[in-house]
Order: C-alpha cells, then sequence, then structure tokens
C-alpha cells in the first residue's frame, strides 16, 4: 500500500491544495453487506487499487472554507472466492470498475493546531456526485459530515469528541460503501467488517501528556451501519473500548506516534500509526 497526500498553502492559509495518490495489492476480508453480518460468512479476495482525489479550498470568511474536489479510482479484482458472495451475488464493483465524480465541500475550523489540536471546533461536509458525465462505469453519490471538538484541561490533558455521519445513495460499489472499523473510526473492528450505505458513529478520546513526549489515551465509541436512515437501529449499535501510548515526535507541530489496543464485540485490534485517529 503505497499513499502519498500532499497539501500545500498558499496566500497566507487563504488558498489549500491537496490531494491523494493511493496504489493498493493487498487481500483483504468481506464479510457481507449489513450491520448483524456472522463472522463466519467471511470471504477473501485481492483487490489491486489506483486512486487519485485533488481538491482545491479557498477562505471565504474567517475560518470558514469552500473548495471543489474531484475522485478517480480504477478497481481490479485479482483474486475472489469461487462460489462466494462477491462472486455470486452480483454486487456491484465485485469485478472491478472505473469510478469518477465530483463534488464539493464546506469546512469551518477554529481548532488552535491540525495535527494535535487542544481546543477548537472542525467541522467538515462534503457532498460527491460519480455518474456517465463524468466518465465512471456506475452512478452513485456520497455525504459525509464530520464534527469534532477540542476541550483542553490544563496544559497536557485533552479531551476530543467526533460525531461523524457517511450516507450513500444510487448503484454504490461494494469499496465505496460506508465501512466500520479501522485505525480511525470505531478501532476494535476489522475495516470493512460491517458496511452498508449509512454510517452514524460516536467517539470520546482523553489525552493526557505525562512527559513532554510521552503519553497515555483512553477512547470509547458507538457506531453501526444501515441500509437507510429508517433502517437505523439504537438496539444495534456496535461499541468500543481501548487504550494507548503516544509518543510526540515533533512538539512544534504536535506530529505524533500511537500505539493503540482496542476490544469491540467479539473483536480486538491492535494499531502502530502517526498521527491521531480523530
Amino acid at each position: 500500500n503505497v499513499l502519498v497526500k500532499p497539501e500545500i498553502y498558499l496566500q497566507g492559509n487563504d488558498l489549500i491544495i491537496d490531494g491523494t495518490v493511493r496504489y493498493e495489492r493487498a487481500p483483504q476480508l468481506f464479510y457481507g453487506v449489513g450491520n448483524d453480518m456472522p463472522t463466519s460468512d467471511k470471504e477473501s479476495f485481492t483487490p489491486r487499487t489506483f486512486t487519485v482525489q485533488f481538491g482545491v479550498k479557498r477562505r471565504l470568511v474567517g475560518r470558514l472554507f469552500a473548495g471543489l474536489k474531484y475522485d478517480f479510482e480504477q478497481l481490479t479484482m485479482e483474486k475472489f472466492e469461487p462460489g462466494g458472495t462477491l462472486d455470486t451475488a452480483g454486487l456491484t464493483g465485485s469485478r472491478g470498475g472505473m469510478y469518477s465524480g465530483f463534488g464539493v465541500s464546506l469546512d469551518w475550523d477554529t481548532r488552535d493546531a491540525v495535527l494535535y489540536p487542544h481546543k477548537g471546533v472542525l467541522v467538515q461536509f462534503s457532498a460527491d456526485a460519480f455518474g456517465a458525465m463524468s466518465g465512471s462505469d456506475v452512478s452513485f453519490n456520497c455525504l459525509k459530515i464530520d464534527f469534532r471538538r477540542y476541550v483542553a484541561f490544563g496544559d497536557n490533558h485533552v479531551l476530543a469528541l467526533q460525531a461523524y455521519l457517511h450516507s450513500t445513495r444510487g448503484d454504490v460499489p461494494f469499496d465505496r460503501l460506508a465501512l466500520l472499523g479501522g485505525e480511525s473510526l470505531l478501532r476494535g473492528y476489522y475495516k470493512g467488517r460491517f458496511r452498508d450505505k449509512g454510517l452514524l458513529a460516536v467517539q470520546a478520546e482523553y489525552r493526557v501528556f505525562i512527559t513532554k513526549r510521552i503519553g497515555v489515551a483512553g477512547f470509547a465509541g458507538l457506531a453501526d451501519v444501515f441500509p437507510g436512515f429508517g433502517g437505523f437501529r439504537l438496539e444495534k449499535l456496535k461499541y468500543s473500548v481501548g487504550s494507548g501510548l503516544r509518543y510526540m515526535v515533533n512538539k512544534r507541530d504536535g506530529t505524533t506516534l500511537r500505539l493503540d489496543m482496542a476490544w469491540g464485540q467479539a473483536s480486538l485490534g491492535r494499531y502502530l500509526t502517526a498521527k491521531e485517529a480523530f
């Protein structure tokens, strides 16, 4: 998995150009679509994915930014299990495809830092449309709302809160559905352990630095996927709890390395990565 994410700030940070270039070829697990798929239903597949995302944002007023973006993905299915769901269910994208779409974004950002904020609010809204007009093999829409708040208690204690909504409509490829799990969103679950057209999640994390470079954190979250807003059920919510260690690599900009261990419902996740989860 090769990932490059450049960010360029111009005109006194009034203009931001960012992007993502990713090439991935690795075996993955698929458990089906829905919020109650059993572990026994898992099957392996190997996709080869090339993704390019490009965006431009401009400051409108104060801390409010508006932007335009482009998203391209070429998916090639190299391997899948004969007779499995990806082979027989006719899911969009199960034989690969090309997705191309344009989107808009609005950001409100009052954080005191980007990588390790102590206080402030970040609200990100984005909407994307994929279809024949942009050269996509299939037509679908995607909406994301990400709300984060940071509260400082002294110099070394921070409470981080997040609420996240991901909603899709149309003929959505299985790999572009809302995915629960991973190193950032409800740690403790395999990324994509549950997937569907919608996802709603809330998370909280308490961060404490006990020395200038060594810190600890405790976190918890609730989330679930659903086929539509009418299909969201509180009794189906998945939970996650965990703790971790932090090492401050660069005190000037707040770059951290983190080692987290998280527990979900009959699942366990270990994560070693850079930057905070949110």
